[in-house]
């Protein structure tokens, strides 16, 4: 079981992939989107990145290419870990732990 992150724990997403943030419960405070960038990034309760599914996704943010910089508060808990997907060139920031 993984050990209890305290806030603020958080990962910049800068590539496409899918990295296990959290192995255990947490919570996502929130994801910082910085301004220009293209792509797409999915938010899943699973501890593994074989877990991703409909089933537990959280949020998804389809990026633009221009935008406002800005803070989006998520405030939400995982039961079971923390996966993010990421396709094209995205770059955020997500904040999460205990």
């Amino acid at each position: 079981m993984a050990q209890p992150t305290s806030l603020p724990a958080y990962s910049t997403i800068i590539a496409a992939g899918t990295t296990v943030l959290a192995g255990g419960p947490t919570t996502i405070a929130r994801v910082i989107l910085p301004g220009t960038y293209v792509g797409t990034v999915e938010l899943y309760d699973s501890p593994t990145a074989a877990g991703t599914a409909a089933g537990n996704l959280i949020t998804s943010f389809a990026i633009p290419t221009l935008t406002t910089p800005r803070s989006v508060e998520i405030g939400a808990r995982t039961r079971y870990g923390l996966t993010y997907v990421a396709t094209g060139t995205p770059t955020m920031s997500v904040i999460w732990g205990d």
